[in-house]
């Protein structure tokens, strides 16, 4: 949403210069060539925008306070149409300035009466916490998205160089990684989550349930093509992109439908239980393993925070355990940058360690 500052900026800068060499010339609001160009950069990228916007954003029912960041910007756009049509006076420029304005005018309405809409169906001043204890779950589907793209990549290459025994282990490694939390994860959500979120809407789970299994049934294949001694690169690279486009909708069906109702439908006590009963229903040793590779391939570092949080929200007294897990698991730089933002997690006795 807040994408629409790229063609505000570009309009008030056009209309800002305007206004000054005018004044300082002490004439009418002429555009010159300068302003011109800004004018045309941010036309350009409103409508670069729009189009961008259209199939996520502009048919969404749910009501979002980002939408409010699409406002200013296209008055400006539209203020700055006026005064190019004051400065060029073409029957061109006139119909651009007027559709600049009802467009404007079009969205601030719309943007009124959504607010208005959302105020009675107190859907604005209600805050909505956009992670939680549940959260670990699509951060795991982040760290296997990672993976999986790093996986194809390496497919493709082996595809083409089939002798290459780096590329060979590249892959098994990367492989190895992807399977370890994606069995785990699968197990949790089949035994623990998947069940106890259909405790609020019987039935909901069912075709995530039914999606995870296909996936797990379809993981076992490519474990047999990758053990075999004389695996075949191509048949190989057809499978795992087969299967990579299945992870991909089985992850999507997850975010799309299982997601929104944790964040809506599940208060804060549940979703501690549920992450306390996949804590206990676990094996230790499979948190060992998952948590490390989940953090160490989440692409950004707020998604590892977020991911840390996660845990420590259910379950704050095990937060040096789990500091424990992360940092004999991680690179030295990715610990080094946790432990600083996260200083609970440090581990009893190292440097820094608080007591609980």
């Amino acid at each position: 949403m807040f994408s629409a500052i790229w063609f505000a900026a570009p309009s008030v800068a056009s209309i800002a210069w305007t206004v000054l060499t005018a004044s300082a010339a002490g004439g009418m609001y002429v555009m010159d060539p300068i302003a011109q160009t800004l004018f045309y950069v941010g036309i350009s990228m409103g409508l670069l925008n729009i189009w961008m916007s259209w199939r996520r954003f502009l048919w969404a029912d749910k009501f979002f306070m980002q939408m409010h960041a699409f406002g200013f910007p296209t008055a400006a756009l539209a203020w700055a149409a006026v005064l190019y049509d004051g400065t060029v006076q073409t029957a061109l420029t006139k119909v651009l300035a007027v559709v600049c304005i009802c467009v404007a005018c079009v969205i601030s309405f719309v943007l009124t009466m959504r607010t208005l809409a959302g105020i009675a169906r107190l859907k604005v001043f209600i805050p909505e916490h956009k992670w939680g204890p549940m959260s670990h779950l699509p951060l795991f589907q982040e760290a296997a998205r990672t993976l999986l793209a790093r996986i194809g990549t390496t497919t493709e290459a082996l595809a083409e160089d089939p002798s290459n025994t780096r590329l060979l282990s590249s892959l098994k490694n990367s492989w190895t990684n992807f399977t370890t939390i994606n069995t785990f994860y699968s197990t949790i959500k089949r035994n623990i989550c998947l069940p106890q979120i259909g405790d609020f809407f019987p039935g909901h789970q069912a075709q995530a349930l039914a999606n995870n299994e296909t996936m797990i049934q379809e993981q076992m294949k490519i474990d047999a093509l990758l053990s075999s001694p004389a695996a075949d690169t191509v048949a190989l690279k057809t499978a795992m992109t087969d299967f990579i486009q299945l992870c991909r909708d089985t992850y999507d069906h997850v975010e799309d439908h299982i997601r929104p109702v944790v964040r809506r439908y599940i208060p804060g006590p549940v979703q501690k239980k549920i992450m306390v009963d996949c804590w206990d229903d676990a094996p230790k040793e499979g948190w060992w393993a998952t948590i490390p590779i989940v953090v160490q391939n989440l692409p950004m570092q707020a998604q590892r925070l977020t991911y840390i949080r996660a845990f420590l929200w259910a379950m704050p007294e095990r937060c040096q355990q789990i500091g424990t897990m992360v940092a004999l698991g991680v690179d030295s730089v990715t610990w080094y940058r946790l432990k600083h933002q996260l200083p609970e997690i440090i581990p009893r006795g190292e440097a820094g360690w608080k007591k609980f």
